[in-house]
């Protein structure tokens, strides 16, 4: 989702090679008889998820390829360094707008704290992060996105066509109009921007008016982030990531974690005479993750990562994201105290 360097790349998404398709623009209709698969997909909709063929076949008909997409998957935000990664979300501007937006839904957002376990701050970084809190949520359709990916993105087909599924399913349940709902080029939407199978899992509906609303109802957004996360396993008010220090740099980038879950203990780490720069020494038995982040060129800083941090990146799959996130919210905490 970006050509704009100031919004969030959501997910991970798609390269697409169609040849035959009817062109207008960067929208390019399915033919479905180049694709026959197009036909499978209807018929597994219909049959084994219980869809109306009508309701199905009018919805594929009128989703479009888009080129745009293919573009965005070669640009993926997460793959940058993290000190061009990190001016895209942290900034002055999004310190101010996060604490404006806090102090704007403070009761909900107490409320989702009370309620969930989950730290304001984190509710407030994500959202700022993945929409700008809530004024940017993307321009493609989620059908354009989804059965794009589903048919030109063989590595991952068989994920979009889970989540294009699951749309067709949401749509109906939450009354939202599959031919207008829009989003990013990978089928994530709303403020939080959820993809299907998480809003239909984790949305709740927080304002209780009868509806799950992640589109426009920012107390809806708020809750369902809080969800998500509790589900996923956050600690209340636990730290998230802490910087390294170290004599040897060759000792941290021999325990560097090389995948989303901390794999490390302190003492590991000690008696490599590696330590935490500012908190204490976690518990015995807690994991940490030695997180390597080039903070210039040719120059690194190395965090652990807690139990926490790890569970940001269950919200999105990149130890970037969930440094961003980190310290966007203690930047607005501080800002807000301050202030």
């Amino acid at each position: 989702m970006k050509k704009n360097r100031f919004f969030h790349f959501h997910y991970l998404v798609l390269v697409l090679c169609f040849s035959v398709f009817t062109t207008f623009g960067d929208a390019q209709a399915v033919d479905f008889n180049e694709f026959p698969e197009v036909n499978d997909l209807i018929d597994e909709i219909v049959d084994v998820h219980g869809l109306s063929r009508n309701r199905v076949t009018a919805i594929v008909t009128d989703a479009n390829y888009q080129d745009s997409i293919i573009r965005a998957i070669t640009r993926p935000a997460e793959k940058m360094p993290w000190y061009r990664y990190r001016p895209i979300f942290i900034s002055k501007s999004s310190i101010d707008r996060g604490v404006k937006f806090w102090n704007r839904h403070e009761d909900i957002l107490k409320r989702a704290e009370d309620e969930y376990g989950v730290d304001a701050s984190i509710i407030v970084a994500i959202i700022g992060i993945e929409t700008r809190y809530g004024t940017y949520m993307g321009k493609h359709r989620i059908i354009d996105s989804l059965l794009t990916l589903t048919l030109g993105y063989p590595r991952r087909s068989e994920f979009f066509k889970k989540e294009f599924i699951e749309f067709l399913k949401l749509s109906e349940e939450e009354k939202l109009d599959p031919f207008t709902a829009k989003g990013s080029y990978a089928g994530a939407m709303g403020i939080p921007q959820f993809i299907s199978s998480s809003y239909r899992h984790y949305a709740v509906d927080f304002n209780a008016n009868g509806q799950k609303d992640l589109l426009t109802e920012v107390d809806d957004a708020i809750g369902s982030v809080a969800n998500y996360l509790k589900v996923h396993g956050w600690q209340y008010k636990a730290p998230i990531y802490d910087e390294l220090k170290a004599p040897d740099l060759a000792a941290l980038d021999r325990l560097k974690t090389k995948s989303l879950k901390p794999d490390r203990t302190y003492e590991e780490l000690n008696d490599s005479g590696i330590s935490l720069v500012t908190l204490q020494a976690p518990t015995e038995n807690e994991k940490l993750g030695v997180v390597k982040l080039e903070s210039n060129l040719d120059t690194f800083v190395y965090n652990a990562g807690f139990e926490n941090f790890y569970v940001i990146t269950k919200y999105n799959r990149s130890s970037l994201y969930a440094t961003a996130v980190a310290e966007l919210a203690a930047l607005i905490t501080a800002s807000r105290i301050g202030g």
